[in-house]
């Protein structure tokens, strides 16, 4: 539940702590994500079991901008499919 803000069965880093717990098999989308965010930043949480699906060994992450969408999938700015 939120509370002005907060979630109020957690402490301020609880939050955090969850989604690192949620994705400790890739580190690397939890610096992602965050590096993204900027003070005060407020967004929707992500869903149940969304951080353990990225997280999945057949599912690659990709970061990268997209440069196009074709019919054969998206493309990214490095030329991959």
């Amino acid at each position: 539940m939120m509370l002005r803000g907060k979630f109020a069965d957690q402490p301020p880093d609880g939050f955090a702590m969850s989604m690192s717990a949620k994705l400790a098999k890739e580190p690397q989308i939890l610096c992602k994500i965050f590096s993204s965010l900027t003070t005060g930043h407020r967004s929707i949480p992500p869903g149940p079991e969304y951080l353990e699906a990225l997280a999945e060994d057949k599912l690659p992450f990709v970061s990268n901008d997209i440069a196009r969408i074709n019919e054969d999938g998206i493309v990214t700015i490095d030329g991959k499919l």
